[in-house]
């Protein structure tokens, strides 16, 4: 037990959240509703959009093909 004044100071972490996003002709877009703080590892989504014409690829991220997982 404390026998003295003891000041607590809060400690935050920024949030980051993981969106899809694909022009207005892409269908089946997943989601991902998590709250991620930084250094944690995002799985991301096997869910493949479909746009008629095309076939997927991957995602991107700042330029490059994401693998499986993306470390915020």
């Amino acid at each position: 037990m404390v026998n003295e004044s003891v000041t607590l100071t809060p400690v935050w972490a920024k949030l980051y959240y993981v969106t899809y996003t694909g022009d207005k002709d892409v269908k089946d877009l997943p989601t991902d509703n998590t709250a991620y703080k930084e250094g944690d590892e995002v799985l991301v989504s096997k869910v493949e959009p479909t746009k008629e014409g095309y076939r997927f690829k991957g995602w991107l991220y700042k330029n490059s093909l994401v693998g499986e997982k993306l470390t915020v």
